[in-house]
């Protein structure tokens, strides 16, 4: 699944610059890529699968409630 921006800060309640500053850490990492839609631009994660898995096994050691957050925004996200 993709989101845009607005939809992402709208889910996690967060400023937009926060959630930039966010997603420009993710693209960096390899974690999530950046497309195009006309004007509006889209983020998807690049192996769904392998971060989920990675997420869920870690976010009990985890003690940032954003970290959560976003575990719960990916995971509702991927579901049909």
């Amino acid at each position: 699944p993709r989101a845009i921006h607005k939809e992402i800060c709208q889910h996690v309640k967060k400023a937009p610059s926060t959630v930039s500053f966010h997603l420009k850490k993710l693209i960096e990492a390899g974690i999530i890529e950046e497309i195009s839609l006309g004007k509006e631009k889209a983020y998807v994660v690049k192996n769904p699968e392998k971060v989920i898995d990675l997420l869920v096994t870690y976010k009990s050691t985890f003690l940032d409630r954003a970290v959560d957050k976003f575990v719960d925004t990916w995971m509702s996200l991927s579901k049909p």
